[in-house]
């Protein structure tokens, strides 16, 4: 036995030392140790921090329209209508959707007494409740009679496309009122290339100006601000805004990026302004500049498209994205960190919640926005096509979370999309956009998971709650995946599984007959940790100590629950590392917590927790996420380019140099322990003490080589 590697992590800050002895063993625990993987963020530039993952600028760049799915749980019904009547926690939601939204809209029965029944909705009329500010009711009339809707039935409202527009606001120049513009979506006339379902018609019937608007946030600001970790624009870089117009002839297009509210004071960016005179048959039109055209300037950068003079203008897919590099593409510079880090595995967002099949396929110009709850989504992630390409450069297994708004036909469709021959019809469609083989031969496995968090009711209305809905729920879809012409064993269905609740997991896993993996988290606990009357020696304790008292304990008592059910489950992680207070727009992330969260401490006792996971049989762990910026974040902008946090560095040490070797047993012989007191309540005067042993040893083997990690959880002591 020789020792090649040993990697000591230590955050200690003593003089004082301890010697530990180490009896490293042959019996292997885990064999042929994983890469950690990664959640992937793929939104633009928004309120707290900016983000291209793909190679374009600004949200709904197509001009789409909205696409609207929700939920329904019948409360009661017949075999022509059904009533919903509950709790709301967004009950304003429900008022803004007038009598008759549903109308015409298609449903279909995913759980219930009446499951796979199907139709069209024929009136639907929203009942508030004067007792109660916090419940509603809900009657919806269908066209057919059929199996009686019952209590508890799930119901899917799809409605596949409405005229809307959706990300941008409509600005007016100086003289011109509201009365004397018309702006509408044209669903008849779109730009011949990637034309989608929709443009956008404006028509001013004054002589003035009338623009589109999106801003961009992108700002200079000083590297304490609170907006440092915004996209700036690059000097060293080129950038083109480009978009289809037709129009009136005698009037001028406007396409610029300039200023917020330029517009109003009838002025305009000279560098990053092109005015055109229209032509009534489209025609792309694009704009060229260098760095950022006015750095001196503070404020919002914005997006302006529109016309000047009286006529009317049409408007479709407008991009705002860097000339080095095709626009929609995954940008390079994320390639190569994603390709330095190795990840095993990439978890995508993009079909997570109110998305259809189609729409998850598009094309980026041709992608619909999505409505959840009071909220327009629009911002861009990647498509299947991207999201799979992604996993194919970087080498990862793609994880994708396909939510409860899909139909089981759509799960029939994502089957063929992978793993169908070329001459089926999603294979043939596939083929096209570069990829003729199936993905299943290009892959070891391909994860499928049904949502994310169903327990969680802050993701409402794709909740499936309590553990037998979800449980069944999985039944009605991976039965049908697994009983499909499509179907691989590579193909690996998830089922959602709850960190903190033990009975949801026994429940769960013993019901659903048909999944291979249940998934939990193991985030290091933001909110025990930042209590603000402790000293800062007091919380780097409280966070090395975190994967020991918690983590371990709840991976233990998941994986009991999984044996005793004798299913062979395998056990993954969805989602790790230190988390964060929810943020909002006035409070966009915390110092304090930034301060901890990201440190030394924190990168060490996440890694600390997925060696206890490896101990115990799990083979797929994911941090989150692969993003930029404070919180839940992998990286920063430093001098335009992306710098790592010391989180992401260990990363790719570990998945270089570590992955791969088989985990064997050890015993510490003279382990030192060190006590932890934690608070009972956020009020309590009573504490629960934790016996932390100092020093965690993880073994490593490959070919009778061994490397050794030691993790020295304590910072009153060094380890030799």
């Amino acid at each position: 036995m020789r020792a090649i590697l040993i990697l000591l992590l230590t955050f200690s800050i003593s003089l004082y030392s301890r010697e530990v002895v180490v009896n490293v063993k042959k019996e292997v625990i885990l064999h042929s140790v994983p890469r950690i993987g990664l959640n992937v963020s793929g939104r633009v530039p928004k309120m707290w921090h900016s983000w291209v993952l793909i190679n374009c600028y600004n949200n709904n760049p197509g001009m789409e329209g909205i696409i609207h799915r929700f939920m329904v749980e019948v409360s009661k019904g017949g075999s022509d209508w059904f009533e919903e009547v509950k709790w709301a926690k967004y009950p304003n939601f429900r008022k803004e959707l007038p009598d008759g939204y549903w109308n015409g809209c298609r449903y279909v029965v995913m759980y219930g007494n009446s499951y796979g029944r199907k139709g069209i909705i024929k009136s639907y009329k929203y009942v508030g409740n004067k007792k109660s500010k916090d419940s509603f009711k809900a009657v919806f009339k269908v066209k057919e009679h059929g199996k009686p809707f019952k209590n508890g039935d799930r119901i899917l409202l799809i409605k596949d496309y409405m005229p809307c527009i959706c990300g941008w606001t409509l600005e007016l120049g100086k003289g011109v009122e509201r009365k004397d513009v018309e702006i509408y979506p044209d669903n008849t006339d779109c730009a011949p290339v990637n034309g989608g379902k929709q443009c956008i018609k404006i028509v001013l019937k004054k002589d003035g100006v009338a623009a589109l608007r999106q801003w961009i946030a992108i700002e200079p600001q000083s590297k304490k601000s609170k907006r440092r970790f915004w996209k700036r624009f690059d000097p060293e870089k080129e950038y083109v805004l480009s978009a289809w117009l037709k129009g009136s002839k005698g009037c001028k297009g406007i396409l610029s990026l300039s200023k917020w509210k330029d517009i109003k004071e009838g002025k305009w960016n000279e560098d990053t302004t092109l005015m055109v005179n229209l032509e009534e048959k489209w025609k792309k039109y694009e704009i060229k500049w260098r760095g950022d055209p006015f750095p001196s300037r503070k404020g919002f950068r914005s997006i302006y498209v529109g016309i000047k003079g009286k006529g009317w203008i049409k408007i479709d897919n407008v991009v705002l994205y860097e000339a080095d590099e095709k626009p929609f593409q995954i940008r390079k510079e994320i390639i190569d960190e994603l390709k330095r880090m190795k990840p095993g595995c990439l978890r995508f967002w993009g079909a997570t919640w109110d998305e259809g099949f189609e729409n998850f396929l598009a094309h980026p110009l041709e992608r619909q926005c999505k409505r959840h709850r009071e909220f327009i989504r629009n911002y861009s992630l990647p498509n299947l096509s991207q999201s799979l390409k992604l996993c194919k450069e970087v080498g990862a297994v793609p994880w994708l979370i396909i939510g409860p708004s899909f139909t089981p036909e759509e799960w029939d469709s994502l089957l063929e999309f992978l793993n169908g021959p070329k001459e089926s019809k999603y294979g043939r469609l596939r083929a096209l956009l570069g990829h003729p083989s199936p993905w299943t031969d290009e892959f070891e496995k391909i994860y499928l998971e049904l949502g994310n968090e169903t327990w969680n009711w802050m993701f409402s209305p794709w909740v499936l709650q309590p553990p037998e809905v979800c449980a069944e729920f999985g039944n009605k879809i991976f039965k049908r995946v697994k009983s499909s012409k499509y179907y691989s064993r590579k193909i690996k269905l998830i089922i959602n599984g709850w960190a903190v609740s033990g009975r949801w997991n026994g429940k769960v896993d013993n019901l659903c007959d048909y999944h291979d993996m249940i998934d939990i988290t193991s985030y290091i606990g933001v909110k025990e940790i930042m209590n603000k009357n402790l000293e800062e020696k007091e919380i780097f304790k409280r966070i090395l100590s975190f994967p020991y008292r918690k983590i371990r304990v709840r991976i233990e008592e998941l994986k009991r629950v999984i044996e005793k059910n004798g299913k062979g489950t395998e056990i993954a992680i969805y989602e790790s590392g230190p988390s964060y207070p929810l943020p909002g727009p006035g409070k966009p992330f915390d110092e304090r917590v930034e301060y901890f969260m990201k440190s030394v401490a924190a990168s060490i006792a996440t890694l600390d927790s997925y060696l206890i996971a490896m101990e115990n049989g799990v083979k797929t762990i994911n941090f989150f996420s692969f993003n930029v910026g404070p919180n839940w974040a992998t990286h920063t902008i430093e001098n335009h380019k992306l710098k790592p946090y010391i989180i992401f560095t260990l990363f790719s040490f570990f998945n270089n140099n570590i992955a791969g070797k088989n985990l064997v047993k050890c015993e510490i012989l003279n382990n030192h322990f060190y006590e932890v007191k934690i608070e009972r309540g956020k009020k309590s005067k009573y504490f629960k003490k934790y016996k932390i042993p100092a020093v965690a040893c993880y073994p490593l083997e490959d070919k009778n080589t061994y490397s050794i990690i030691l993790i020295n959880r304590s910072i009153d002591e060094k380890v030799e």
